[in-house]
């Protein structure tokens, strides 16, 4: 057997021996399965496709040689035939031109098509697998729906469907079932902590979740709680000569009772068992729902305001919605002031609730830097104008407001700041979003105003 080693310092090591030397540390995309890393996607813009990057910068190792990316890629994929077919999108290496690029691997177009074979030699071209590709017959556009993650990744983590090729020990985190799993030589085994054997139990107290349930015919229960118990060892309070849980007596089944309760009173001055109260006696405790009646439309909205479970206590209404058909009006907020600064603005959402626009990074996930051009926002105009309801309740009297117009906004290019009618038509500005659109300007003129500076500087030397 010949034998060799390497890397040693001053003997050369060839490009092939550190391909093999690096591919046992690891092989795949720099990144883990749900993430933007190398991902490929469609967005039925064509026949095409994108392979993301995450954070200006993805990374994947290929045989032991690394691949960078710091831009997003579109690939083509070729006109579609009259059968469907499987393209394949790869990360193609190829030592002798010294490059590891992004390629489309085209499949045969069948009734039943399937993934074209991959090349994967040892010292030539390798095609390390990034996502399969359905292209039906006759069609024009790829669309999300068309695209199969295969990624795997340099990191021990994989989803059920996209695990690395396996070997004796492999060991991995699990995304689709949330586990630590090992490949056995044959199958996959999720791995569990060892359990232990009652009898090397010898001291301490035994959680009462690990202790066993009895049957009965082996002398116990049969059951976890005691009206289970008594259910399975057939105790009824009919057998043992014992009332149910839950009954009642009539008075004058109770000795002497119907005397005492004259005694305390004048004989039938007490309350009978089905009577009623005053509404302005009650003063006290909380109002059974049912006894609230309907509310007429000229007193409260339309009459229907129970749309949740309310429980009303001390003046206050809680659980479920108040809804209102028509204007909710309280003038008593312009008599109220925010002393403090932890307020928050408070908007409509589309389904008429109240809610607030959060911002903390703990609830926003895909984000990058943004594709607005800043200087659309130069081009919007400012006009003065009164609305329209305004015009006609008021007349002349009708305040003039300033602001911007939805529809000239789409026009120069700014709808991320429009919000539109259920039939796609504007409907209105977000107003409180203007103000981020314009941090691009201010840091464009901070950059030009150092530049200027730094330009002066040089001038006064």
């Amino acid at each position: 057997m010949t034998q060799s080693s390497w890397p040693f310092e001053g003997v050369d090591t060839t490009e092939t021996q550190y391909s093999r030397l690096l591919r046992n540390i690891g092989q795949g995309v720099n990144g883990v399965p749900g993430d933007n890393n190398l991902m490929v996607y469609a967005d039925s813009s064509g026949m095409n496709v994108k392979v993301k990057v995450a954070g200006g910068l993805s990374q994947a190792i290929v045989r032991g040689h690394m691949y960078q990316s710091t831009a997003e890629e579109t690939l083509v994929i070729s006109a579609a035939a009259s059968s469907p077919r499987i393209d394949s999108i790869v990360l193609r290496l190829d030592p002798s031109a010294n490059s590891i690029v992004l390629a489309v691997i085209a499949g045969t177009p069948a009734a039943s098509p399937s993934a074209p074979s991959l090349t994967q030699t040892d010292t030539a071209i390798y095609e390390l697998l990034l996502a399969n590709v359905a292209v039906g017959a006759s069609v024009t556009t790829i669309s999300a729906g068309n695209v199969t993650d295969k990624r795997t990744f340099i990191e021990n983590v994989w989803t059920t469907a996209n695990r690395k090729p396996a070997f004796l020990g492999l060991t991995g985190f699990n995304t689709t079932i949330g586990k630590l799993e090992t490949f056995t030589g044959s199958t996959w085994e999720v791995v569990t902590p060892t359990s232990l054997d009652a009898s090397v139990i010898t001291s301490g107290t035994v959680d009462s979740a690990r202790l066993p349930i009895v049957p009965v015919a082996s002398g116990g229960t049969g059951s976890s709680t005691a009206a289970s118990a008594r259910s399975a060892l057939g105790i009824t309070p009919g057998n043992i000569g014992a009332a149910d849980v839950s009954h009642y007596h009539v008075i004058g089944d109770v000795t002497n009772l119907q005397a005492a309760l004259d005694s305390k009173q004048p004989a039938g001055s007490y309350a009978a068992s089905s009577h009623t109260h005053d509404a302005g006696a009650i003063v006290a405790g909380t109002l059974n729902l049912n006894r609230i009646p309907t509310i007429p439309t000229s007193k409260f909205g339309q009459g229907d305001w129970n749309n949740g479970a309310f429980t009303i206590a001390s003046d206050n209404l809680t659980g479920g919605y108040l809804n209102v058909w028509g204007g909710v009006k309280s003038t008593g907020v312009y008599n109220t002031s925010v002393t403090y600064g932890a307020y928050r603005a408070v908007w409509v959402n589309v389904d008429g609730t109240f809610g607030q626009t959060a911002s903390s990074r703990t609830v926003k996930q895909d984000i990058e830097p943004t594709t607005l051009d800043a200087d659309a926002i130069l081009d919007a105009e400012i006009v003065d104008f009164r609305y329209i309801d305004a015009v006609e309740a008021l007349g002349k009297e009708a305040p003039i407001e300033v602001g911007v117009i939805a529809e000239q906004l789409l026009e120069v290019g700014l709808e991320k700041f429009v919000y539109f009618n259920e039939d796609g038509s504007p409907a209105g500005v977000h107003y409180e979003r203007l103000a981020v659109a314009i941090i691009p300007q201010l840091q464009k003129q901070a950059q030009r105003l150092s530049a200027i500076e730094a330009r002066l500087a040089v001038l006064e030397k």
